[in-house]
């Protein structure tokens, strides 16, 4: 059912702002044989409900393919693994690799929304710091102006592609190591906060 969705994904990890999307499927293999490893699984209990909802995501994922939602189908995949272990072994089960599978979703392209707002925030940032540091500049929206040349603030700018891949290794970190979402979640915004003030020396 997902085997076309994973052909999908390699099309969207070829490009450069996903590249890291093979790094995080081996961690996703990780984390489920982590916590496979971790207890023992409670007895198969086949579920109708698991059942009825495979069923609506096999029909979400059917849909995605036939309008060439690629953001709504690689959402839809680790879900219906998910769905599948309900359906085959109960929710108990289930819920435990709602997780592990989730963490996939690092390396769908549902951040892309997120390139625009970071690339005002990168101008607005640098914009400042030129001002701070008196250089001979003029700003005018994603354009600097200086006595070299005129420079723009693209989106490959915005700082995404770093962004990615430090919430990809700080989320890992957190779901391998503490299995709390207290210490994961300062991991995760110490780790974007570091990639953000990196990206703006970078265009700085």
């Amino acid at each position: 059912l997902t085997f076309p969705t994973f052909l999908t994904m390699r099309t969207v990890w070829s490009g450069p702002d996903y590249s890291h999307g093979y790094l995080v499927l081996g961690l996703t293999v990780m984390l489920v044989v982590s916590e496979l490893r971790r207890g023992s699984l409670a007895p198969a209990a086949p579920s109708w409900a698991g059942l009825a909802c495979l069923a609506g995501l096999a029909l979400v994922l059917m849909a995605a393919r036939a309008t060439s939602t690629q953001s709504v189908e690689l959402l839809a995949m680790p879900l219906t693994w998910v769905a599948v272990t309900w359906a085959w072994a109960g929710w108990q089960n289930a819920r435990r690799l709602v997780l592990p599978l989730s963490y996939l979703l690092v390396a769908n392209p549902l951040w892309d929304v997120f390139v625009e707002p970071l690339r005002k925030l990168t101008v607005v940032v640098v914009s400042m710091w030129i001002r701070i540091a008196d250089m001979p500049a003029f700003i005018e929206g994603n354009l600097i102006h200086v006595p070299s040349g005129t420079f723009e603030v693209m989106g490959g700018c915005a700082g995404l592609r770093y962004a990615l891949v430090a919430l990809a290794l700080a989320v890992f970190t957190g779901l391998f190591s503490y299995r709390r979402w207290q210490p994961t979640a300062v991991l995760v915004l110490s780790a974007l906060a570091l990639v953000a003030i990196g990206n703006w020396l970078r265009v700085f």
